[in-house]
């Protein structure tokens, strides 16, 4: 059966990849992992459809049939503009930009089903070119007359942000044998190549973006730049998740004297969550069973390769407004690290994103968190491995 979940899963070494490549200065190391990467998107994509030709699914068969194996239906418009491209033999050179309804389509799976975009304020706005952004709720409405120091708060309360001031570039690959395939195949491809190239792109910025061409990243400090760069966050030791740190040390600057209304989350790199953060959440019990996410606090833990090892962000990740507007345009990519074999094309968006408050995220070095008590604090040790002996005798 096919289904777009098998895709995703057979490219997720490849993204993997591609988070190595644009974080490296090596033409070399960019040009092999960027490679693998739009490689694997492709070669899946035309594997789902070899298969769907051998099982006679074609694009006339019932609708349901169709989606329910992964194929993109499409609307009269899409169908037109994809058609075009198929004429055309690519992207390049066509009048008409691509169809709001595929970007829409990529930004709400992004807003529903990323670890961490769905968390955050994610927007599609939809070639808006502003976006005005509350940063205090408490200051948003008032009791009495209106005055000139309520003017002020008013003002005060609001951000303007320019959703345009910035280019996110995506990078989609397109083989020939793929400008063979139906619309609707086309269609399916390009939505899961930008929505991976998106992904990883996003993500990186959301997290650790300097503001230099690009968002200011939850790691960054919205003062002190230089040069166009956001310095980081001075990082907090911490030892310990216990509820004396957590209360003291990690929530009360992020609340920042005001109620927290909303989710937690923590970001970490996956190699941390399991060395630092699984540990540390994880105990055993009276019954000799282990319990894990018993952090003292109500929090989304998120794993994301874009977090440098050792450390850890928390933050509310309401307060972190990403705004990207529609495709503007898309140009054959010509320069050295161009692959052979294929065409390869830049699609460039126009976008934004940054904290709202200073204090709404806090970095802190995790690089000698120390694991939770391993039982149950009002639990004797004897008794834990008693529990333990009686358990391991009735499974022999």
């Amino acid at each position: 059966m096919l289904n777009l979940d098998e895709y995703r899963n057979s490219i997720t070494d490849a993204r993997k990849n591609f988070m190595v490549a644009i974080a490296s200065d090596d033409e070399n190391v960019i040009a092999e992992n960027i490679n693998k990467y739009l490689d694997s998107v492709e070669k899946s994509v035309q594997n789902i459809a070899e298969q769907a030709a051998q099982q006679g699914i074609t694009d006339y068969q019932d609708d349901k049939v169709l989606t329910h194996r992964g194929i993109k239906i499409l609307t009269v418009e899409e169908k037109k503009y994809f058609n075009n491209v198929i004429e055309n033999g690519g992207f390049e050179g066509l009048e008409d930009l691509m169809p709001e309804t595929i970007i829409n389509e990529i930004f709400d799976d992004l807003r529903s089903n990323h670890p961490l975009l769905s968390l955050i304020d994610t927007r599609n706005t939809h070639g808006i070119t502003r976006w005005l952004k509350a940063k205090d709720l408490t200051e948003l409405a008032f009791w009495g007359n209106l005055t000139d120091k309520i003017k002020e708060i008013a003002k005060s309360g609001f951000e303007d942000i320019n959703i345009v001031s910035k280019k996110l570039s995506g990078f989609m690959p397109v083989h020939k044998p793929i400008l063979a395939l139906s619309p609707n195949w086309l269609a399916t491809y390009v939505i899961e190549a930008l929505h991976e190239a998106l992904n990883v792109a996003l993500e990186k910025a959301v997290v650790d973006g300097d503001g230099n061409e690009c968002p200011i990243g939850m790691t960054r400090k919205l003062t002190g730049m230089q040069d166009g760069v956001y310095p980081r966050k001075d990082a907090i030791k911490l030892y310990n998740l216990t509820p004396n740190t957590i209360g003291n040390i990690i929530m009360k600057p992020i609340a920042d004297g005001k109620p927290i209304r909303g989710r937690i989350v923590f970001v970490v790199h996956p190699n941390d969550y399991w060395s630092k953060i699984f540990p540390s959440q994880t105990i055993l019990n009276t019954a000799g069973e282990y319990k894990t996410n018993v952090l003292p606090i109500n929090a989304d833990v998120v794993q994301s390769e874009a977090m440098k090892e050792g450390e850890m962000i928390v933050g509310i990740p309401r307060d972190y407004f990403l705004a990207v507007s529609g495709i503007t345009d898309i140009n054959k990519y010509t320069e050295t690290l161009a692959i052979e074999d294929m065409d390869l094309f830049i699609i460039k968006f126009l976008g934004n994103g940054k904290p709202i408050r200073e204090t709404s995220f806090q970095l802190f070095d995790i690089s000698e968190l120390e694991p939770l008590m391993p039982v149950a604090p009002t639990t004797d040790i004897a008794d834990v491995n008693n529990v333990l002996q009686v358990k391991q005798a009735k499974n022999k």
